[in-house]
C-alpha cells in the first residue's frame, strides 16, 4: 500500500499551508485517499487497480483549489 500521506503532503506542498494546518489536511486527505483503497479492494478490484483509482482522489487541481478555497473562506 502507499505512504498516502506522502503522496498527499506532496501534492498540497504548493499551496503553501501553516505547517500546523498541513498535517491537519494531510492526514484527513490521506485517510479519505485510503479509505477509498480499502473500499475498492473490499468490492475485489485489484490492488493495482484501487490504487490507481485512489491516487486519481489526488490528480488535477481540484485537490488543490477546493482545498485554499475552503482555508480562505473557512
Amino acid at each position: 500500500m502507499p505512504d498516502w500521506r506522502a503522496l498527499v503532503r506532496a501534492r498540497l506542498s504548493s499551496v503553501g499551508l501553516e505547517p500546523v494546518d498541513e498535517i491537519d489536511v494531510t492526514e484527513e486527505i490521506a485517510q479519505h485517499v485510503e479509505d477509498r483503497y480499502r473500499c475498492l479492494c473490499d468490492q475485489g478490484v485489484p490492488e493495482a487497480d484501487a490504487v490507481d483509482l485512489s491516487l486519481r482522489e489526488l490528480e488535477g487541481d481540484d485537490l488543490v483549489d477546493g482545498l485554499a478555497d475552503a482555508l480562505l473562506n473557512g
